[in-house]
């Protein structure tokens, strides 16, 4: 070997390690619609093109215009290895074990129209982008659920050309009915290592279009086109309590607009439980958020709607009663948000009798509602009302001795007890016989207000101040809302622990990401470290190049 030779591959062998990133991950498979059981049972493969075992600790994937999925990664993928993100449990592919499974984000989910994917190490670089906000490039939805492959792990994962859909052949793993999947979750891809115009797509035959062998091949692989003969809804999302039963009505709808009468249902409601029928009803035993899904079938065809449920605490107070047949009882929502009240119980419990709300009964946050003992047949002699939910926990409780006289009610007071007052305000909070609003948790309620204390603005003044307006029995007039109503209770009050007015976060509560800087957004090398390396590289070739001229000078 010549004396040049030599010179070049010392130099090669010294800076190649600080030029070549070992154990580069990179996305490597997206079963962006899900498969076939449920088609929120989406599913992200990682694939490790180093030798090395490397930790996702801190480890993000996340999409570039809002965030939503957010993908918060731990553990580690091993050397020249895959790891396998599903979305809801470690169900969706039933017989290969997930690496991380959970949650996407506060309403996270992968867009059947494509997204723009950052994979995004600890250190906040940007380790690999698949650019698809416009479409996906490979892929489908119902029936089939191909996966996205990619085909060239080395090669930009931005590059259309780059992707393909599962051959419909090579395949592994087994969605949540033991059904094989059009996918390779933990294994080699069917697209790995095909030409530049990408694998073979699903024959007409394979993929339900027709009787033809001929595989279709095409230099820009695309989703196969499926006609779609009708559309699903799943309903409005909705805020409501824990412990309510609430209503799900489902509906399909063919191309013509026509209800369709032959589909079949299944409801996921995002907390383990399932129904199959069109309208059913379902109860959350805990506060939260929920992505509800519904996928109808009909034949071969299958197509599904989501809808976000939002389970609030019930934190609803009976805040004023007044006895007998002309009477009333006054309700208070202390969440911050318009809720479903309806089902709720209000229970006599002195007389046995029962009201129960009608359906769809809604109540604005931190509002009042008053409801006529003639409609709720309600008297409340006995002196003790109790609101309940519709599962049987208690939320309220009401207690109060004596008789009232004409133009008396009784409301609530300090420490959750109930006095008389002579000036009755149905409708409207009275600011002068009540200076704290406190709900504490009663006796056998398992999910009702836990300790909540509502602190009002109006504190208990003398008659003057309400007749000149001033003070805090002022201020209280002036946080009416804008069409004039009185029943917004704003200043000094503790937030509900549920339910804001603010922007939800695309993180979930207690999640954190440590995000690239946008301003350093152009050739990563992998953080700080990475500076070093270019730093020792650049070193490394200027001391090969001296050396190389004193060698050729002396020898």
């Amino acid at each position: 070997m010549s004396m040049m030779k030599k010179i070049i591959a010392l130099f090669c062998i010294f800076s190649a390690p600080f030029f070549v990133r070992a154990g580069s991950v990179v996305i490597n498979e997206v079963g962006w619609s899900g498969t076939a059981a449920d088609d929120t049972d989406e599913w992200i493969e990682l694939r490790n093109n180093g030798g090395q075992a490397i930790s996702l600790d801190g480890w993000i994937i996340r999409a570039l215009s809002d965030g939503r999925p957010t993908i918060n990664l731990s553990g580690t993928i091993s050397g020249s290895g895959f790891y396998l993100i599903e979305r809801t449990s470690d169900s969706d592919i039933s017989d290969v074990a997930a690496d991380f499974y959970g949650s996407f984000g506060q309403y996270g989910s992968i867009s059947n129209s494509g997204e723009d994917l950052e994979l995004i190490d600890s250190g906040g670089s940007v380790v690999d982008t698949i650019s698809f906000a416009g479409g996906w490039p490979a892929g489908s939805i119902g029936p089939d659920y191909f996966s996205m492959e990619r085909i060239d792990p080395l090669a930009d994962g931005s590059l259309s050309s780059n992707w393909a859909s599962n051959d419909g052949n090579t395949r592994n793993g087994k969605d949540a009915n033991g059904t094989p999947i059009n996918g390779t979750p933990k294994s080699e891809n069917s697209a790995y290592g095909a030409a530049s115009g990408g694998p073979s797509q699903p024959t007409e035959e394979e993929s339900g279009l027709g009787s033809s062998a001929e595989n279709v091949v095409s230099s820009q692989p695309t989703t196969p086109a499926l006609k779609e003969t009708f559309t699903v809804y799943a309903g409005e999302d909705k805020t409501v309590l824990s412990g309510q039963e609430t209503d799900f009505v489902g509906r399909t709808t063919g191309v013509s607009g026509d209800p369709v009468t032959n589909a079949q249902y299944l409801w996921n409601f995002g907390d383990g439980s399932i129904a199959r029928l069109k309208a059913t009803t379902h109860t959350y035993s805990y506060p939260g958020v929920y992505i509800v899904s519904l996928n109808a079938n009909v034949g071969e065809e299958s197509h599904g709607d989501y809808l976000t449920i939002e389970v609030l605490l019930p934190q609803i107070a009976i805040s004023e009663v007044k006895t007998g047949p002309d009477g009333f009882i006054e309700l208070f929502n202390a969440n911050a948000k318009r809720t479903d009240i309806g089902r709720l119980i209000v229970k006599d419990e002195a007389s046995g009798a029962v009201f129960l709300m009608p359906k769809d009964t809604f109540l604005d946050g931190k509002t009042v509602r008053v409801f006529p003992n003639s409609t709720t047949g309600i008297s409340g002699l006995g002196g003790f009302i109790s609101l309940l939910t519709s599962n049987g926990k208690t939320v309220d409780t009401a207690k109060f001795t004596g008789v009232l006289s004409s133009g008396e009610s009784f409301i609530r007071g300090k420490d959750s007890g109930f006095i008389k007052t002579s000036s009755p305000s149905p409708g409207a909070v009275n600011p002068v016989a009540v200076s704290e609003y406190e709900i504490t948790e009663t006796e056998g309620n398992n999910v009702g207000a836990n300790g909540l204390t509502e602190k009002m603005s109006a504190a208990t003044k003398d008659a003057s101040d309400k007749k000149t307006g001033s003070g805090e029995a002022a201020s209280l007039e002036e946080n009416k809302d804008e069409s004039g109503g009185a029943n917004n209770i704003e200043s000094g009050i503790n937030p509900p622990p549920f339910g804001t007015d603010n922007d939800v976060s695309p993180l979930e509560t207690g999640e954190s990401a440590v995000l690239p800087d946008e301003q350093t957004a152009g050739i990563s090398f992998g953080g700080f470290s990475s500076y070093i390396f270019l730093t020792a590289s650049l070193f490394i070739g200027a001391a090969s190049a001296v050396g190389f001229l004193f060698l050729k000078k002396f020898f």
